[in-house]
């Protein structure tokens, strides 16, 4: 389950229309917007990341990091159980599709136009 992370960017993203979207990889996603644009999407270390331009060129330049699948409150501060070696191996993320990022921002996308597999 995503929880927002930065609501001043969360309320500039969300309930937004989509013209494409198709899983790049594992833990990527590339958009279109009807409009031509582009919003990519990565997940990683339980952090869902974005970045949007108008061209492809420009991705990458802001990033925005929205949500994640760890709820920080509770988990504490892996930072520091890292350094103090309280950690034995590394975190497990909940794997995450395209459905539930459409749902949790209340984005709009034809079904038709989503291919979230990655062979």
């Amino acid at each position: 389950m995503l929880k927002v992370i930065d609501k001043k960017h969360f309320e500039k993203v969300k309930n937004k229309k989509l013209a494409t979207v198709y899983r790049f990889s594992a833990t990527e996603w590339r958009c279109t917007t009807p409009r031509g644009g582009f919003v990519y999407l990565k997940y990683k270390g339980g952090i869902l990341a974005a970045t949007v331009g108008v061209t492809e060129y420009e991705m990458g330049d802001r990033v925005m990091l929205l949500a994640s699948t760890v709820d920080f409150d509770k988990a504490g501060d892996i930072f520091e159980d890292v350094i103090r070696g309280k950690v034995k191996e590394a975190p497990q993320f909940p794997s995450l599709d395209f459905d539930e990022i459409k749902e949790f921002f209340g984005w709009k996308c034809d079904d038709d136009k989503v291919w979230d597999c990655y062979v």
